[in-house]
This record gives C-alpha cells, sequence and structure tokens, in this order.
C-alpha cells in the first residue's frame, strides 16, 4: 500500500475551518487544526521501537518545552510580529527556532546552549553592548543612550529577562525605559540560596511593530 493511500486512508474527515468546533481526541480518532483545514486521523499503537533520530528529537523536544514554559507571556510579546498574519503561534516558532539553535551535545546527552537561545525574533537592529551588574535587589541594566542605527529610535524600550535554569523559572519585564534612558532595573525576589541567572535584553518599538531579537548577556551568579 502506498504512503499516500494509507495517509488518506487515515484521514477520517475534513471539514473547513469555522464548520467544527470540537478538537481533541475521541475514541481512536483525533481532530485538529492543519493548513487551515480541520483534519481528524484514525490513532494507533506504535510497537516499532523508537530510533535513535526518534529519540533525540524527543529529548530535543522535551528540553524546549521545559525551558519555555515559564516565559510564555514574554514569547507572546517576542515573537507576535513574527507570526503576523499566520497559522502559527508565537510559541511555536519559538519552539522551532530554538530547537535548531538553543541544544548542543548528542543524545542522550543534549542539553540547552543558553548563549544561543532566542526570546525575541524580529528585525530591528540588536543594541550592541547592553551591560549588567547584580544589585542586593536585582539587575542594573544600562546602554549608550546615543547609539543609534537604521531602525532603531531614541523611544524604543528595552525587554529584559533573568532566567533561572535551577528552578525552571524566570522574571522578566515587558515595559521597559525607553532608550534614550539608558539604564533600567529588574528588580529580583530575596531567595534562599544563590542562583545562576541567564540574562537577555531586546528592544522593542514604541508602536510595537518592530522588534530585536534577543541578546545573551551572560551568566551571574545571584
Amino acid at each position: 500500500m502506498s504512503k499516500r493511500k494509507l495517509l488518506n486512508d487515515q484521514i477520517m474527515a475534513r471539514a473547513k475551518k469555522g464548520t467544527e468546533n470540537f478538537r481533541g481526541k475521541l475514541g481512536n480518532t483525533v481532530t485538529y487544526d492543519l493548513n487551515g483545514q480541520i483534519v481528524k486521523r484514525t490513532i494507533g499503537v506504535n510497537t516499532k521501537p523508537a530510533t535513535n533520530a526518534q529519540l533525540m528529537g524527543r529529548q530535543k523536544v522535551s528540553l524546549i518545552t521545559e525551558l519555555l514554559r515559564p516565559v510564555k507571556e514574554f514569547l507572546r510579546t517576542g515573537f507576535a510580529l513574527a507570526t503576523k498574519g499566520s497559522l502559527q503561534s508565537p510559541y511555536n516558532l519559538a519552539t522551532s527556532i530554538n530547537m535548531l539553535h538553543a541544544i548542543k551535545g548528542t543524545y542522550p546527552n543534549q542539553e540547552i546552549d543558553y548563549s544561543k537561545v532566542i526570546f525575541s525574533y524580529g528585525s530591528m537592529p540588536v543594541t550592541p553592548d547592553v551591560q549588567v551588574k547584580a544589585t542586593d535587589a536585582g539587575l542594573e541594566f544600562s546602554w549608550d543612550k546615543d547609539y543609534l542605527e537604521k531602525g532603531m529610535k531614541w523611544n524604543d524600550s528595552i525587554l529584559m529577562m533573568a532566567y533561572i535554569p535551577e528552578k525552571r523559572d524566570a522574571y522578566f519585564q515587558l515595559n521597559g525605559s525607553r532608550r534614550n534612558i539608558g539604564t533600567d532595573f529588574l528588580g529580583l525576589p530575596k531567595l534562599n540560596k544563590k542562583v545562576h541567572l541567564e540574562v537577555y535584553s531586546s528592544f522593542i518599538s514604541a508602536n510595537r511593530e518592530s522588534i530585536s531579537n534577543s541578546r545573551y548577556l551572560g551568566n551571574i551568579l545571584w
């Protein structure tokens, strides 16, 4: 039996989007959206042992899912423009990009490369030389308030994030200071023990129509 015939046999129904509300598993079928259509497929148990490539892919998915779970709100801003007008969600695009670029090592020892993680994605130039230092109450960010290049404006705002791998948690600010201020502060709660912070920044325009890729600022013990 050809793959095309098997695929067609497995698809139980199609309907134009909007004519059916149910999504999910029912009996031995599952209904979901695919490229603007509602597709219903039969499902079954795969008894074949997973290949090494499949195991590697599953581990990547698990790593990225854990990474992005605490920052979904940030991603809705960070990837909103990149997914505007498409069927892809900000979370799904963030997953795809970080699956490709933010994992290092080989299965079964793959891990997140925090220096390659992207939390915002856009066409605005990345602001160079953003500095960050720890204080008793949080993180102080600073940058050259007079630096501008094409695609940047004085009233762009900074987005700041401190990601805590040990706790699978993050603290962030989506409405920071304007570019021409040159500094901002991200407050952090007091913790019982020292933790490593993976720190990021990006800038977004005042009208929220342009955003830069996030920039990794390093690891800080706090």
